[in-house]
């Protein structure tokens, strides 16, 4: 799933950090060595446990470290993240502190699918199973030809996961992005 800016209550997130090396603290820890027990996690100031996903130097950048949070690790309002060289020689520790936003909750995100793509109508991988479910709300497409672009949801088919919606100024294309808040 994307990132979203706040991090998201429950949804797996993914940050990059760099360390400062131990032998000279004014520069990056390059191509950092990453054991067991470096990478704690603590939810809503409970005891830091290991993070189920060690990171890992970024493919692109050898002084950027990939960290990847687990959309159940992501469950709580408050998340730190601490990172300790175990091992003490390599690079200084480092404390990140993640504040999550639970405005998700009320946004639905989906993506348009082959099939019905028009003006007012896009089929999509929506899953609820109410016909009556999503009219009312506002479906904003959020990449493709109509990024930027909302109306309001007039019909929504179950069976078929079709939106209907006031008219946009185009068709959305098949693997375009949206949210209904």
């Amino acid at each position: 799933m994307a990132n979203f800016n706040p991090p998201q209550w429950g949804v797996a997130h993914t940050l990059y950090v760099s360390l400062t090396s131990q032998a000279d603290t004014k520069l990056h820890q390059a191509n950092p060595t990453w054991a067991a027990g470096d990478a704690k996690i603590a939810k809503d100031d409970g005891a830091p446990a290991n993070m189920g996903t060690l990171p890992a130097v970024d493919a692109d950048f050898t002084d950027r470290t990939k960290v990847v949070i687990s959309a159940t690790e992501m469950e709580a309002d408050n998340i730190t993240l601490i990172f300790s060289d175990a091992a003490g020689s390599e690079w200084c520790d480092l404390t990140i502190n993640i504040a999550t936003s639970k405005l998700h909750r009320s946004v639905v995100h989906g993506i348009t699918e082959a099939g019905t793509l028009s003006v007012t109508q896009s089929t999509t991988d929506l899953g609820e199973a109410t016909n009556i479910h999503y009219v009312g709300r506002l479906c904003t497409f959020i990449t493709g030809v109509l990024e930027g672009q909302g109306n309001n949801i007039t019909a929504y088919s179950a069976a078929t996961g079709l939106l209907t919606y006031s008219a946009m100024t185009e068709a959305a294309g098949v693997g375009d992005r949206f949210v209904i808040t």
